[in-house]
């Protein structure tokens, strides 16, 4: 699955998180790499659960421009934002 995301990534931040079975890529063009995720994901033989995109919020934009959160929240901030930055968030899960 992160392969798959990998090759929409670009090179970006790709961060796998195998308990949650989730996996967050920085994409620049958020609807040609979920099309491309689902389609290579199709392709692989490998069931999803859910996929989706989403925004970056204001705290995942400071912490890329700055490396550090905004205070007291740096851990929480730092756990998360696993996309972290200014292009969108492509998502995954596998299904069971």
């Amino acid at each position: 699955m992160a392969r798959a995301v990998d090759r929409v990534a670009g090179g970006g931040l790709v961060v796998t998180d195998a308990p949650a079975r989730r996996v967050h890529a920085q994409v620049a063009d958020r609807v040609a790499a979920l099309t491309e995720v689902a389609r290579s994901l199709q392709d692989d033989g490998i069931a999803v659960e859910d996929i989706g995109l989403r925004r970056p919020s204001l705290d995942d934009v400071f912490l890329r421009l700055t490396g550090h959160g905004t205070g007291a929240d740096d851990a929480q901030a730092a756990g998360d934002a696993p996309g972290a930055g200014d292009a969108e968030t492509v998502r995954e899960v596998a299904a069971a």
